[in-house]
């Protein structure tokens, strides 16, 4: 009897509730597989003036922007985008740090999606939770790597701003490539963090699942566990499983200094050609925060570095992969060695 139940509850949540469907659902909203609405509802956090919003008016203006996000990309006619919803964390984390441009509300929000019985007997409220958490991590990756677009505007703009002015000396030059280049290593590092992530949750992490499904599923309690692997090997491409918890300390001092590096910058906004010769560069750019940025940097890729040199090379997701990615004609590999030899080893 058993068995009968299981497979008419198992053929009803496919055909009769489209099971799938509420899968690639999640799969495209809260892993970005479609993610033109992601890049709008970034944009639109970045420039809100989130200090003139009340702290319980934040769900609300959220949504509001998620929704719009949604109405404008290329989800707006799937009946599967009225199903999600925003919810604020019970004890929100602030950091006064990154505060600016409202990467502290990434912080404090989280993705939700409505599921009803019997769909949820699959998509069980932990999965859900760990859906909403690999959500809160990738939209800050994409935020930190706008943030860091931003600054590469910033530097063109005062670059071109320069040399019309006739001031384009090659010390000044030089300066403003020494921020280039720190500027360009953190953002390789967090774009490439984000195509592995892309590859790895669109691609590989999603054909395993279908794998699983396929071949292993027999019974209910078979679909529930696989659907809870898929998502458990989706939170260790992130490095958010309890055993990449050293690897996500050292992402989240990358999302750090993207956010810190926005700041060592002054407006352009008020700057012109006909002032921009009675301002020192260093009236500009904070030199010395750009210096802090670019050390605590190279000391991150190191700490990376020996955690890859201990970890498993065989693993398939994890570590490895992106390592083999971030440094694939071995610069980072060979830069190490060469300073720090065989110490750590």
């Amino acid at each position: 009897r058993y068995k009968y139940v299981s497979s008419f509850t198992m053929k009803l949540l496919e055909e009769g509730f489209d099971l799938c469907g509420h899968l690639l659902a999640l799969r495209r909203y809260h892993f970005m597989e479609l993610a033109d609405w992601a890049e709008s509802f970034i944009v639109s956090i970045y420039h809100k003036k989130w200090f003139s919003v009340k702290s319980e008016q934040k769900r609300a203006e959220i949504q509001g922007l998620l929704d719009l996000a949604l109405q404008r990309s290329s989800c707006d006619t799937d009946p599967y985008k009225e199903k999600l919803f925003i919810y604020m964390k019970e004890q929100p984390v602030i950091s006064v740090a990154a505060s600016e441009h409202g990467f502290h509300m990434l912080d404090d929000f989280l993705l939700g999606y409505k599921v009803d019985w019997p769909v949820n007997i699959v998509i069980t409220e932990e999965a859900l939770r760990r859906y909403a958490e690999i959500f809160c991590y990738l939209v800050q990756v994409r935020f930190a790597v706008f943030s860091l677009t931003e600054v590469w505007r910033f530097l063109k703009e005062l670059t071109q701003l320069i040399s019309r002015s006739g001031r384009s000396r090659p010390d000044i030059l030089k300066k403003l490539n020494s921020v280039m280049k720190v500027r360009h290593q953190v953002y390789h590092f967090l774009s490439t963090l984000q195509q592995y992530h892309h590859c790895n949750l669109s691609d590989i992490s999603w054909r395993r699942f279908q794998h699983s499904l396929k071949h292993q599923v027999k019974d209910m309690r078979d679909i529930e566990y696989v659907h809870l692997c898929y998502v458990t090997d989706a939170l260790h491409i992130c490095f958010l499983s309890n055993e990449t918890k050293p690897v996500a300390t050292i992402i989240k001092s990358m999302l750090q200094q993207a956010l810190e590096f926005r700041s060592c910058f002054k407006s352009l906004n008020d700057l012109s050609e006909s002032t921009v010769n009675q301002l020192n560069l260093h009236s500009l750019i904070n030199f010395s925060q750009v210096d802090a940025i670019r050390t605590r940097f190279e000391s991150n890729i190191k700490d990376l570095y020996i955690l890859h040199s201990k970890s498993s090379k065989y693993e398939e997701l994890g570590l490895s992969r992106f390592w083999g990615y971030l440094n694939y004609n071995e610069y980072h590999s060979l830069k190490i060695t060469k300073d720090v030899g065989c110490f750590y080893f």
